[in-house]
């Protein structure tokens, strides 16, 4: 999967004009026994991407033009920083429609009901960003507009659950664990 450029700042990946940081996530699944496997991995690489740091990076100038003509990558192992600009980094929300209702993360035996899946990609404005079908079966046009509704309620709380998270973890703590 390659992330579009609105779901990450292009320039906090800049390292000089024309050069810069290439991240790539391999994602190894040993097991899936039903669930929604797409929002997991999508969970899981926001996650290793925010917690990701990178070097510090020294420019390096022509003494007589000061233009940057190479870069030094620091050799202090504590001059790091983080990736940056994941504001826009959407999280996906698998909706399902079984009968006339929409779920959200059916279980596997809902999953031998379902007669159409929807993956929804939103962003922390709750903006749609991309939205695949999932699984054979027609959706019904109105259910597809709930559909979408849904996801994007789900990511509104997706994402709060997600800055808690984020934020706990950049001060050392565990949700639900007071000290």
């Amino acid at each position: 999967m390659t992330l579009h450029a609105t779901a990450y700042s292009r320039a906090s990946l800049a390292i000089v004009p024309g050069t810069c940081w290439i991240l790539k996530v391999d994602v190894l699944v040993l097991q899936c026994s039903g669930g929604n496997l797409h929002d997991t991995v999508a969970l899981a690489v926001r996650t290793a991407l925010i917690n990701t740091k990178l070097p510090v990076v020294e420019l390096v100038k022509d003494p007589v033009s000061g233009e940057v003509v190479d870069f030094e990558v620091s050799s202090d192992p504590n001059a790091i920083r983080d990736v940056g600009g994941l504001e826009n980094f959407p999280l996906l929300v698998s909706v399902s429609e079984v009968a006339s209702t929409c779920i959200v993360d059916a279980t596997e035996q809902e999953e031998c009901c379902i007669g159409g899946r929807l993956v929804v990609a939103v962003n922390a404005q709750g903006s749609v960003c991309c939205v695949i079908q999932d699984k054979s079966g027609g959706i019904a046009p109105a259910a597809l507009l709930d559909m979408l509704r849904i996801a994007q309620k789900t990511s509104n709380e997706l994402f709060a659950k997600v800055s808690e998270s984020d934020q706990a973890s950049r001060a050392g703590s565990l949700i639900g664990v007071s000290h």
